[in-house]
């Protein structure tokens, strides 16, 4: 009697309980987060006014939108490191002749101690959206599902032969 009183399914159900609760955790973390993309390219010129000018190819041009934030990172003079500046979109050209679309930014430098100067070297990244982990995963796999269909008829595999 003292073995059936002593068996209990307490300790089980805290555990599957305590598992639940994570689970749902993770599950509600995997819809809701939010990760930032970001495009990034080399900046082809910086002034030290805050002026920043970059190029993309042309396909990325709806992505952009003024207003749209970013960062701009500059190699500190020591070669340590980098020192990272926020930066606001502000104007979007487009050069049909090169197929591509230069970006205007500014950068907001500390202006107590300046960190830009002409023509430094610097690399930008702009924000683009956002996306949630689910979304992530429902994208992968989509790539994952572009591959050609094999087909193991020797009628279709003849019918290929003679196309090519």
């Amino acid at each position: 009697m003292r073995s059936i009183e002593a068996d209990s399914f307490r300790p089980s159900m805290v555990g599957l309980i305590l598992a639940l609760v994570l689970l749902m955790g993770w599950g509600i973390w995997f819809v809701a987060a939010r990760i930032t993309l970001f495009e990034t390219a080399q900046a082809t010129q910086v002034s030290t006014d805050g002026e920043v000018l970059v190029e993309f190819p042309s396909e990325k041009q709806p992505v952009f939108k003024i207003g749209q934030y970013g960062w701009l990172h500059v190699a500190q003079p020591d070669g340590e490191g980098t020192i990272d500046l926020p930066a606001v979109l502000m104007d979007i050209r487009h050069d049909p002749a090169k197929n591509s679309v230069e970006l205007e930014l500014f950068a907001m430098d500390n202006p107590n101690e300046p960190v830009l100067e002409t023509g430094m070297q610097a690399q930008v990244e702009i924000a683009t959206g956002h996306l949630s982990p689910a979304e992530l995963v429902i994208r992968a796999s989509r790539q994952a599902n572009t591959t050609p269909n094999l087909s193991l008829s020797p009628q279709q595999l003849l019918q290929d032969l003679k196309r090519q």
